[in-house]
Parts: C-alpha cells; sequence; structure tokens
C-alpha cells in the first residue's frame, strides 16, 4: 500500500460503546479493522496493523486520518515515523460553494 485512511467509529454492545480502528487502503480498498478497548488504545491497533501490511521498499507510506488527538498525538506521531509512514490530516472543516 501506498497510501491509506484511518478512522474511528463506535458500535454498540452489550458493554456500551466500542471503539473500532479502520483502516482502508486506498488503491485495492482492502478494509482492516481492530476493536480496541478504549481510544488511547488506537496507537496499539496502528503499530498492529502497521506490521500486518509491509509495504515493498521504497515505497512511499502515507497514512491519511481526521485530525483527531488518536492520530495527532505526539506518541502516534513519534511511532508512525519510526514505521516509516508519514502523515496527512484532513482539514477540520471545507467550505464548499455551490453554484457560480
Amino acid at each position: 500500500w501506498e497510501y491509506a485512511h484511518a478512522d474511528v467509529f463506535f458500535i454498540t454492545t452489550h458493554l456500551g460503546k466500542v471503539p473500532v480502528v479502520v483502516v482502508v487502503d486506498e488503491w485495492s480498498r482492502y478494509a482492516w479493522a481492530k476493536p480496541v478497548v478504549a481510544m488511547y488504545r488506537v496507537r496499539d491497533a496502528l503499530a498492529l496493523w502497521a506490521s500486518e501490511t509491509r509495504a515493498p521498499e521504497g515505497i512511499r507510506r502515507v497514512l491519511r486520518s481526521d485530525n483527531g488527538t488518536e492520530f495527532s498525538s505526539e506518541e502516534t506521531r513519534v511511532l508512525m515515523s519510526g514505521l516509516g509512514i508519514a502523515q496527512e490530516f484532513s482539514p477540520a472543516f471545507v467550505i464548499i460553494k455551490l453554484g457560480g
């Protein structure tokens, strides 16, 4: 993979709301999902995803996500940098202009 998109969503179970980390490969549309016990464990799920999805040498890997603290924290930045993965963040909001 070269570009992947990550996000977190919640499912409701008998245990309450459970966060699920989802990463989608932009090219193949392969989706990887991992439920986590709490939001502070998102970084651990990303590390597992990165170890399971290796890219060939010389391929620049970029993880795109929103600007949530689970992705933009210093600890996550250090992890991604150490794994050779660049991060790109979507803007907080985009103004859409309809018409002329």
